[in-house]
């Protein structure tokens, strides 16, 4: 029942009546993340919304919940989600994410001077250098594109 809306009710409340393994809430992530890569984003988002009620502070969670909350044009939810992924996690690779995840929905708000303090954190975690030159370019287009501007200069 893809298409009118995956029924996780149960999944969210447990209803097999035994905790989640964490075998089952891998798969149900797996199963976000198909949803996700297949075009339903409601439905990932639904999934992401399962696993946060049995996890609040998954990262993985969030970061899925930021992705499909992008996905659905809805920026304004997708920063809390992605900034709480950014928070909980140390993993260097879910920090990227969720920090780009956040430049993103910042800058779809049109709120850029915080879209780029986000992607300054991403870059600090960038997989490789590619990537961090990719991030300094969006940085860039952001500094242009932005009409606030501030120049510190301190002196003895």
């Amino acid at each position: 029942m893809y298409g009118g809306g995956l029924p996780v009710a149960g999944l969210a409340s447990g209803s097999t009546g035994h905790a989640w393994r964490r075998d089952d809430a891998e798969a149900v992530f797996d199963l976000g993340v198909t949803l996700l890569r297949a075009g339903q984003p409601q439905d990932a988002a639904n999934v992401a919304d399962a696993l946060l009620m049995r996890a609040p502070d998954d990262a993985s969670a969030l970061i899925l919940r930021a992705e499909a909350a992008i996905e659905l044009g809805d920026f304004a939810s997708a920063v809390p989600f992605a900034r709480s992924a950014y928070t909980v996690t140390a993993l260097k690779n879910q920090k990227f994410a969720a920090a780009r995840l956040a430049a993103l929905a910042h800058s779809q708000l049109q709120n850029d001077t915080r879209a780029q303090i986000w992607l300054r954190r991403a870059r600090q975690y960038a997989p490789d250098t590619q990537t961090a030159r990719a991030v300094a370019e969006d940085y860039q287009f952001l500094r242009r594109r932005n009409p606030w501007s501030t120049q510190l200069r301190f002196g003895i």
